[in-house]
């Protein structure tokens, strides 16, 4: 199905498609929101973009079709060390956004990335990626790693500003404990992209 879309679709040059979630227990019902950390993915269209930012038309890594040029212009970024970090989960790291990367560079070479619902792939879930911590570290993995893809393709992150601070603060104030919790490791996670994004630009700066 992969090689038929590929067909039809020659312009894309990276694409996934729906992700369903098969559970080994049944996840507990606070988890439900939090399912979308685990790349659960369900749509009823075929979209496609060559906008490598836009998250509606971004394929993942779970099931991910990429031509040869976009996997070989992904290559070139980290032989000629364009690329200092690893976006990839390696040990017990939760970075992530690697996969992303390696989409975008579709559109580096002029083609586009795309989601179409007639590929699905079934995802299996262990009982402990559903513990609470668990997806509380996932949480600051993922945005500390949006972060880092962004700066990378040119969209920088602006400072944690003091109103931005207050805002997140009273935005706290009105939730429940468990929302709270995960609305902190947003925040931590962002700050923390922030500060490595920082370093990287040290390094390729020589500073």
């Amino acid at each position: 199905q992969g090689l038929e879309v590929s067909q039809k679709h020659p312009f894309v040059g990276a694409f996934s498609g729906q992700v369903h979630l098969m559970f080994e227990k049944d996840p507990p019902d606070w988890s439900h929101p939090y399912h979308g950390l685990l790349v659960k993915r369900v749509f009823d269209i075929d979209k496609w973009s060559n906008l490598p930012h836009l998250d509606a038309t971004m394929p993942c890594g779970a099931g991910l079709f990429v031509r040869r040029a976009a996997a070989e212009h992904y290559l070139f970024l980290h032989e000629s060390g364009r690329r200092r970090i690893q976006l990839d989960r390696t040990g017990d790291s939760l970075l992530s956004a690697g996969d992303n990367d390696l989409a975008a560079c579709a559109c580096d070479v002029g083609m586009g990335v795309g989601l179409f619902h007639g590929l699905i792939l079934d995802h299996h879930i262990p009982e402990s990626r559903l513990q609470r911590g668990y997806l509380l570290r996932l949480t600051r993995g993922i945005y500390c790693s949006s972060v880092v893809f962004k700066a990378l393709r040119g969209d920088f992150p602006e400072p944690y500003s003091l109103r931005r601070k207050l805002m997140d603060s009273i935005r706290l104030l009105f939730m429940g404990p468990l929302k709270r919790a995960f609305f902190r490791e947003q925040i931590r996670g962002e700050e923390e992209g922030r500060l490595l994004v920082g370093r990287l630009s040290n390094e390729r700066e020589g500073r």
